[in-house]
């Protein structure tokens, strides 16, 4: 097996002891859509030599045919999905995500059963929300690893009594936390959440993330964005914020950059993680396989990561670039939230003829809009209206958005300071050099 060519080797303690070391090595979003190998033969024998590996399975594996009724696209990929998972040599797979319940409770039964069959555990769903928090437990080389699974709240997330996800909120993740570290040497967080392609974390999340290491989360692993984040070490704990896409099937993502992930490498002892070590990933060629990058997407990733890490580890600039992607890249979103709105709105012929005589145009303007709106909209189009705002109000990383870009239409801060673009800037050329198409 040739060496892997590392972007990054991080290493956290250097004490010199004998102790057995275990190597988890996790990556990010999975679609198996395919019942052919998604890896070449190299990265396999990589996977296959971790003592554990997992990914995040971003859809539910089922032949279904009902989905249920959200906002967002609907994934699924077919049973067999499991099998080219376990073929590749993944030992666990994260389902706690806004995807996993997209075929309701038989999609997410159908799944535990398939990947349960293939000897391919999962972790983050089930039939509650107590069982959903539970961790996955493993002894390995006498050294006791828990991993528990939460994502932010969507579609798919289990109550007392329904099934679905675990829930990534503060009070959840102390529960799950502290009742998995009970039994455990060390606990892993595999986490869902943050902004689609953004490239850094948002604050709010960072508080999140680092909270867990606070109540005994020994690292916490993140995807969601579907794009690599960047990392920081957090009181001895790596945190990686997002690993990005490992095999995603096309059509969900413009941007070439959703192709190229991170594989990550923890050495673990009893009581610590010792080193991380990240490896790129690109997922192209026809048929697709994930194999190994190399060349310059190495050299240009390892400049990406650095820049990242930079803004991660200064709170104050993270802010920045936070307000700043939310101006730049985020301008429909309040559109869209205030069109969702408004056709939920009742019309109202005595409020018309009320703001005409009061004299106030634009109130007048803007009931008529919604009458427009009602005329013009069928029952369907206002439901999925309905469907569309409560997943922008239920789902803290849509909170935040919204948040700040009405933060910023307040101040007027368009957030145009030159050293702030100018990274930015930077940062945004080295991740489209990497065109795959």
């Amino acid at each position: 097996m040739n060496e892997i060519n590392l972007i990054s080797e991080i290493i956290i303690s250097d004490r010199s002891d004998t102790s057995e070391c275990i190597k988890l090595m996790a990556v990010g979003d999975i679609v198996p859509d395919t019942t052919e190998s998604i890896v070449t033969e190299n990265i396999k024998q990589y996977i296959q030599s971790a003592d554990l590996a997992m990914a995040n399975l971003e859809a539910p594996l089922t032949d279904g045919t009902d989905p249920i009724e959200k906002s967002g696209p609907l994934i699924k990929a077919k049973p067999s999905g499991a099998s080219v998972l376990r073929d590749a040599g993944f030992h666990l797979v994260s389902i706690a995500n806004n995807h996993i319940f997209d075929y309701g409770k038989k999609g997410l039964d159908q799944t535990l059963f398939s990947c349960h069959t293939k000897g391919l555990d999962t972790v983050g769903a089930e039939s509650n929300s107590m069982i959903a928090r539970s961790p996955r437990q493993y002894n390995i080389k006498g050294i006791k690893l828990a991993i528990i699974a939460l994502t932010e709240r969507e579609f798919s997330i289990a109550d007392n009594n329904t099934a679905g996800a675990a829930e990534l909120d503060p009070i959840n993740a102390w529960h799950a936390i502290t009742e998995a570290k009970a039994n455990a040497d060390l606990l892993i967080v595999s986490a869902h959440g943050g902004s689609e392609l953004s490239p850094f974390p948002n604050p709010r999340l960072q508080r999140w993330y680092r909270f867990m290491v606070d109540i005994g989360a020994s690292a916490v692993i993140g995807h969601h964005s579907h794009v690599i984040q960047g990392l920081e070490i957090y009181k001895g704990a790596p945190i990686l914020y997002g690993l990005g896409n490992f095999y995603f099937p096309d059509g969900y993502h413009a941007s070439s950059v959703t192709r190229e992930g991170l594989l990550v490498i923890l050495d673990i002892k009893k009581n610590e993680i010792s080193k991380v070590a990240l490896a790129l990933t690109c997922c192209e060629g026809k048929p697709k396989k994930v194999m190994l990058a190399s060349g310059n997407r190495i050299n240009d990733y390892r400049q990406i990561i650095s820049i990242q890490s930079e803004i991660i580890l200064d709170q104050k600039l993270l802010h920045e670039y936070w307000n700043h992607w939310c101006a730049t890249c985020q301008k429909g979103f309040t559109f869209n939230f205030m069109l969702a709105a408004f056709s939920l709105q009742s019309f109202s012929l005595f409020q018309f003829i009320r703001l005409i005589k009061k004299g106030s145009v634009s109130g007048a303007i803007l009931i008529l809009f919604i009458g427009v709106l009602k005329l013009i909209q069928s029952s369907a189009q206002r439901r999925k209206m309905f469907l569309r705002i409560k997943n922008l109000t239920m789902c803290p990383s849509h909170q935040d958005i919204f948040r700040t870009t009405i933060e910023l239409r307040e101040l007027e801060c368009g957030m145009q300071r030159e050293a702030i673009q100018k990274k930015y800037d930077q940062l945004k050329t080295l991740r489209e050099s990497n065109d795959l198409t």
